[in-house]
């Protein structure tokens, strides 16, 4: 079985508790990300995924079976 792994935001991968909205960017196939609405609220500011909002997300890689995991705790919002 192929695994493909997935980025996530460090903001919602090092959370501490707070309550988080998962938004998923599927823009491209195959080439999900997702990121919590403070993540959303800097990709709106900035228009596109710029570099202070990479800075700002510190995407991390994570296998998609991770990726589904914290998709279904946080809730989706796609």
């Amino acid at each position: 079985m192929v695994r493909v792994s997935q980025l996530l935001s460090t903001v919602i991968w090092l959370n501490n508790g707070a309550p988080l909205l998962f938004i998923e960017n599927s823009s491209e196939t195959g080439n999900l990300q997702g990121w919590c609405y403070a993540c959303e609220h800097m990709f709106l500011q900035e228009e596109d995924k710029t570099e202070r909002f990479r800075k700002f997300c510190a995407f991390s890689i994570i296998c998609e079976e991770c990726y589904k995991s914290i998709q279904e705790h946080y809730g989706s919002n796609t």
